[in-house]
């Protein structure tokens, strides 16, 4: 289980170019064109009690949102757990 958690990670890594880790991943998407790239939006917003949220549009667009009211290291982790969901669900909408 291990092994695969760690692959999972580097995955990821490469998937959004990431080398400097951890770093802020805020200041990653910023830099890169992620909404071209992976039809991928994101927000910050005061969302009340939520830390965050992944939410999946029928015209193919993702969108993530993170409340910014959360300190930086609390939005990286969010932003990170969501982006996970994203990619477990590899890039489809899931519906429970």
């Amino acid at each position: 289980m291990t092994q695969s958690v760690i692959g999972a990670v580097n995955n990821a890594g490469e998937l959004f170019q990431i080398e400097d880790f951890p770093g802020n991943l805020f200041s990653l998407l910023e830099s890169q064109r992620y909404i071209e790239r992976f039809s991928l939006l994101l927000f910050r917003e005061d969302i009340s009690k939520l830390s965050g949220f992944i939410g999946y549009g029928e015209n193919g667009l993702f969108i993530i949102c993170i409340n910014y009211k959360r300190p930086i290291g609390h939005q990286n982790f969010t932003l990170a757990h969501e982006l996970g969901h994203w990619l477990l669900h590899n890039h489809k909408l899931y519906m429970v």
